[in-house]
């Protein structure tokens, strides 16, 4: 397949790219900044530019949106930006995919849609409660493609959501928890929120894997997947981690000024339905902290 990549040199998009062109498909890549990479085409454009986006588009068989306001801090200071991404942008895709006739979609959704639940595992039937800014703007991305799939789309078009866990890995930004942590090793203290929350951690080759999978097997319609690994994790179990892979003793201080009102309670998701197409999540997430201390921040 010829494969539009939106969001293309972000974190998740630059992982993505290697793992299309290895599956064997050709890469349309889709960024507001250069790219270098000289296996894929590159189209430098917005999505809030629908003409930028169909242009890309032209030829193309699916399209992958990853074109996102990503991180806590980020969202929260550029607001109006993240929206205009996540809702003028969906708009700007729908349009274009439309327009172009492309049989399949696959949109980055979050984990964080699912909000406050008691279950061990969430699953994609759960009713979802969003309650950050990030969450509502995503689930309300969600609303717009379901409603295109149901009410404008050909029964032969395929509309993927994916919500996906806590990404990690080398290359990324330290506004994340993990980068954070692992930055804040030679100083020895790192201050943080709540410790005893979990999370599911999943590294960002597997997020990959993840949608070259459904590129492959979902089926027509619309549908929805969690990526994820199925384990939750404490910031306390991961401090204890870092520090067994890299033999140094970094010490947490909690600050309650870092609470956050809208944070969720424990995440694990509920992969059976990725699962049931064949995928799996390969690295450990000790593994998956080794190769990121190793490769990035050593």
């Amino acid at each position: 397949m010829r494969i539009l990549v939106t969001g293309a040199s972000g974190f998740i998009g630059y992982n993505l790219m290697p793992e299309l062109l290895k599956e064997g498909h050709e890469v349309v890549a889709f960024s507001r900044k250069n790219i270098n990479n000289p296996n894929v085409e590159c189209y430098k454009g917005d999505i809030l530019n629908q003409d930028d986006l169909s242009e890309a588009m032209k030829g193309c068989d699916a399209v992958i949106n990853l074109a996102a306001v990503n991180g806590y801090e980020q969202i929260n200071s550029n607001r109006i930006i993240a929206f205009n991404t996540c809702i003028e942008g969906t708009l700007n895709l729908i349009n274009a995919f439309n327009a172009n006739e492309l049989k399949t979609l696959v949109f980055a959704s979050s984990s964080r849609v699912y909000g406050n639940h008691t279950q061990d595992y969430l699953s994609e039937s759960l009713k979802v409660k969003p309650s950050s800014y990030m969450a509502k703007l995503k689930w309300q991305a969600e609303q717009l493609l379901s409603l295109y799939q149901k009410e404008i789309s050909s029964k032969d078009k395929r509309i993927v959501v994916l919500r996906i866990f806590n990404t990690y890995g080398p290359g990324q930004r330290e506004g994340f928890l993990i980068p954070k942590i692992i930055s804040h090793i030679k100083s020895g203290s790192i201050r943080l929120g709540n410790a005893d929350i979990k999370r599911d951690y999943i590294y960002v080759d597997d997020v990959a894997s993840s949608i070259a999978t459904v590129l492959k097997k979902a089926q027509n319609g619309f549908s929805c997947y969690n990526v994820g690994s199925g384990i939750s994790t404490s910031v306390s179990e991961l401090i204890n981690i870092v520090n067994h892979i890299t033999g140094k003793n970094l010490k947490l201080e909690i600050d309650s000024d870092q609470f956050r009102n809208e944070e969720t309670g424990n995440e694990r998701a509920d992969i059976t339905q990725l699962r049931e197409l064949g995928w799996e999540p390969l690295v450990s997430l000790e593994s998956g902290l080794r190769k990121a201390w190793e490769e990035s921040f050593r």
